[in-house]
């Protein structure tokens, strides 16, 4: 008599495959928001790079500019999150911030992003 072993993983095994899935959608679903805002402000930035109208700009009027784009897209940066500073030729503003979310717990998940733009043509 010849008896066959059954190939294939147990339940043990299944259980574990299906936490390490539920764990890796729930970061999924927290972080979405996370990379869309990012997105958004990356595509702000771009804006800026390309306004004819802050060729010759200065610091406040960049600053009114920027944050009008955040009110529009209603996205809430801390001011911390930006900072403007003179280039070689003309304005950089330099995004550089992180995100936390909670994942499951005392877990949680962090997001570093940074990202600058070169704003104006002429130099200080």
């Amino acid at each position: 008599m010849h008896l066959h072993r059954q190939a294939g993983m147990s339940f043990l095994g299944w259980l574990i495959v299906l936490v390490i899935a539920v764990l890796l959608g729930t970061a999924a679903i927290r972080l979405a928001p996370v990379y869309l805002q990012y997105y958004s402000l990356v595509s702000i930035l771009e804006e800026l790079e390309q306004d004819p109208e802050l060729a010759n700009a200065d610091a406040m009027g960049i600053r009114r500019k920027f944050s009008n784009f955040l009110d529009v897209n209603q996205i809430d940066l801390p001011k911390d999150a930006y900072r403007l500073e003179r280039g070689d030729k003309g304005w950089r503003l330099v995004l550089a911030y992180e995100e936390r979310r909670p994942l499951i717990g005392n877990i949680d998940l962090v997001v570093r992003f940074e990202r600058e733009a070169k704003i104006g043509g002429r130099g200080p």
